[in-house]
């Protein structure tokens, strides 16, 4: 099966060098750093020459965190001619961002009450909204995301527990498309705009950075694009904070190697080692941990 590997890289904004058939990666399972991770176009399997093979779904979904249904979806799409590919590959040429609904309904005021939020106190800072009752973004907390003063993407927040989700087979964060984003939201970072010290603080998710507050960015996942590093690159001290998961943790230490690799002044990597997610630190632990930081 043919599948267009470069493309998907690229579009993903994942770095990669291609050779003949083969699409070489950085292999997320291995200690190495070198691109030996290699996607073989033609035969539309993967083979890391250091730690040997892996099943090309699990690997995209490391890469790009996304649940094994959505990248066969993905596949599908990448699958057959370079030429269709490139068709179907459109670029963003959104002018402006229409959210799905104006206001921020009684069920997302549950939701953010029920997470210790003040919903007023988010509307007025961070102009959430949601949620739409029908259409694609039905049943989601929108997140709108800024860079330079302007809307730019945003994101819907599934209004259900990640065990439902996962039940019903949904995606708990859905963004909005690089085609229909005036800027891909993955060359940004969430509340860049309310970074304005010489530090910067990194989470994962937005709700991370509604309990942190200003000088706090969200990368919308634990996967980094190379735009999203040079933003980084700015800040004279780069703090990263992702929740506690193995997986999470790895990936902040790879994102703190490559900062570090890059030549950034001072970077800080730390693991709460809680059992829960650090969007819900208290404030109590949110000042302890700051003055651990030295900020």
């Amino acid at each position: 099966m043919n599948i267009d590997f470069s493309q998907m890289m690229h579009d993903f904004n994942i770095p990669h060098v291609q050779s003949n058939e083969w699409v070489n990666i950085t292999c997320p399972f291995c200690e190495d750093h070198g691109q030996h991770g290699g996607l073989n176009t033609l035969g539309g399997y993967y083979n890391c020459f250091r730690c040997g093979g892996h099943s090309v779904v699990h690997l995209l979904s490391e890469l790009f965190t996304m649940p094994h249904y959505e990248i066969t979806k993905l596949l599908e799409q990448y699958s057959g001619s370079i030429a269709l590919r490139k068709k179907i590959a459109v670029k963003s040429n959104a002018k402006k961002i229409v959210l799905p609904c104006a206001e921020l309904n009684a069920r997302c005021r549950k939701y953010l009450y029920s997470r210790n939020f003040d919903p007023d106190i988010l509307q007025e800072k961070y102009h959430l909204t949601g949620a739409t009752v029908s259409g694609e973004w039905a049943g989601r907390l929108i997140i709108p995301m800024y860079y330079q003063g302007s809307i730019v993407s945003f994101q819907g927040r599934a209004l259900l527990s990640k065990r439902r989700c996962k039940a019903l087979q949904i995606l708990r964060y859905k963004t909005l498309s690089h085609e229909q984003s005036v800027i891909d939201p993955k060359s940004i970072l969430y509340n860049l705009d309310n970074c304005k010290e010489d530090y910067i603080i990194v989470t994962e998710g937005a709700s991370d950075v509604w309990r942190w507050g200003d000088n706090c960015a969200a990368t919308l996942g634990t996967s980094v694009t190379r735009e999203q590093l040079l933003l980084l690159l700015k800040y004279e001290k780069i703090c990263i904070i992702f929740d506690p998961e193995l997986e999470a943790q790895k990936r902040a230490e790879k994102l703190g190697n490559a900062l570090r690799g890059l030549g950034a002044p001072e970077v800080w990597v730390y693991n709460t080692e809680k059992k829960y997610d650090i969007g819900d630190s208290s404030n109590e632990e949110i000042k302890a941990l700051k003055k651990e930081m030295g900020i």
